[in-house]
């Protein structure tokens, strides 16, 4: 095989780090993100007495609290956009794995999110507390956040068998009819 230049390694190194970067961004995004909304949609139930503001108040202005909730929701249902695309293929394969459970329950979670809305535009605020965007996006989030760990737990296992690999000798001594030859290890 054709051997490759350190010139093409650092391209591919420039690439691992730059989807690294890209990667703990979007990860930190939907965790602040996932944070925000759990404070508004469960600080209340959790904490009486806990601050939010009065324009995004559950009992006096529902629909703007369920237009918030939606609003944080979708970056991050963006963000990993990718575990909907595997997800439901493998669903419609027949095949469905651990992204398919992902994409079925938070598309469930959002889907019944926007029949509440619906519900809070007719008129029915007790669907302010049926709301599960909140639900959605911290499940994407601590999802993101296990695959990050994941990788970087992969990215080290790799690090150190590349490590053990290059412990390995170049030669070898060949004992040949009583005399001592050098070989090349991979002879």
């Amino acid at each position: 095989g054709a051997k490759r230049s350190s010139e093409d390694t650092k391209k591919d190194d420039a690439k691992v780090l730059a989807e690294q970067r890209k990667e703990k961004i979007e990860l930190s995004f939907s965790l602040i993100l996932g944070a925000i909304i759990l404070y508004l949609a469960m600080g209340p139930m959790i904490f009486k007495g806990i601050y939010i503001p009065k324009i995004i108040d559950t009992d006096l202005n529902p629909m703007n609290f369920a237009l918030v909730q939606l609003l944080l929701t979708l970056p991050v249902a963006y963000i990993y956009r990718h575990i909907y695309i595997r997800g439901f293929k493998a669903l419609f394969k027949k095949v469905p794995n651990m992204d398919s459970l992902v994409a079925v329950g938070t598309t469930s979670a959002i889907l019944y999110s926007f029949y509440g809305m619906y519900r809070i535009y007719l008129g029915d605020a007790s669907f302010a507390h049926s709301l599960y965007f909140e639900s959605a996006t911290v499940i994407l989030a601590l999802i993101g956040l296990g695959k990050y760990m994941e990788e970087i737990s992969k990215r080290k296992t790799t690090s150190a068998i590349t490590a053990l690999l290059n412990l390995k000798p170049s030669t070898a001594t060949l004992l040949k009819d009583g005399a001592e030859v050098q070989i090349d290890v991979d002879e």
